[in-house]
């Protein structure tokens, strides 16, 4: 079942603004544990930022929760950005790095690194693109 997520954040808005924080938060919950299933059924277990076709590079890539699947487990470092493309990981300290590194796979996938230097690489082809649509 596919909701709308902007719609459901207004209405916690709303809800919140009335005073109906139990309703609000009711709502707030189920619509986060929607959208982990979502990006699980997406990327596997523990996923918690996931992309199809990265425009830098092209590849699948994602972030983590560092004890889910395939990412290995580090108690001490709790999420990793993998690029699974290339089956590489990096490990760090908050979600918002492992997001970041997810949608930045150069900063940290070696193979990346060469695709996004290729003349042809998805980045280069799309502000190409760009560019000559915005030529007067």
């Amino acid at each position: 079942m596919k909701i709308n997520v902007a719609e459901v954040k207004r209405r916690i808005k709303a809800y919140r603004r009335a005073g109906m924080t139990e309703r609000a938060d009711s709502l707030a919950h189920n619509l986060r544990t929607y959208q982990k299933g979502v990006l699980e059924e997406k990327g596997g277990e523990g996923c918690r930022y996931y992309v199809e076709s990265n425009l830098e590079t092209g590849t699948t890539t994602g972030a983590y929760d560092s004890g889910a699947q395939g990412a290995g487990y580090y108690p001490h470092i709790p999420w990793a950005a993998i690029c699974w493309t290339h089956a590489s990981v990096a490990h760090v300290e908050t979600l918002k790095a492992a997001k970041y590194l997810a949608a930045h796979p150069t900063e940290f996938c070696e193979p990346c690194v060469d695709l996004a230097r290729r003349p042809n690489a998805p980045s280069v082809v799309v502000l190409h693109a760009m560019s000559k649509r915005l030529k007067p």
